[in-house]
């Protein structure tokens, strides 16, 4: 489990064009001497509820070390882009950004499986969100409890 949350809190960043990965250490940016203030407000799962916000707003990050408490559902750590495919389907309409010129089309998933497949990239896309509700992939999750 250690190894598991040192990983998700251990990010790197490709440089655009080359093999290089630049090292992110998100607690790095989160406990800094840099700013006044914390930049995140840490919690238990079971302390996020509708009264802590209505009583702290919600204006600043909230970070959960795991998900117990949440009441929310996700698919395990094994669970990757082909698994995606599968349950959305190939033909699946995704908006997807270019990072590059800023600007956003569709794609469907099984070119955008191929191109995030594909180590040899000349350009950069992101899916920044993918509406999944009506799909086979809705049965993998679950809202958190704060919100359904």
């Amino acid at each position: 489990v250690d190894s598991q949350q040192n990983q998700a809190h251990n990010i790197g960043f490709p440089i655009h064009g080359t093999n290089v990965v630049y090292p992110y250490h998100i607690q790095d940016r989160i406990k800094t001497d840099c700013f006044s203030q914390n930049l995140v407000t840490e919690l238990k799962g079971s302390d996020f509820n509708l009264a802590y916000i209505q009583k702290h707003g919600f204006d600043v990050p909230v970070l959960f070390r795991d998900k117990e408490g949440l009441g929310l559902k996700v698919p395990g750590p094994k669970f990757s882009i082909r698994h995606v495919r599968m349950y959305i389907g190939s033909k699946y309409d995704l908006v997807v950004f270019d990072v590059g010129s800023g600007r956003t089309g569709l794609m469907l998933m099984r070119d955008f499986y191929k191109y995030y497949k594909d180590p040899n990239k000349d350009r950069l896309l992101d899916v920044l969100s993918l509406e999944f509700s009506h799909t086979k992939m809705n049965n993998l999750m679950l809202a958190p409890s704060v919100v359904s």
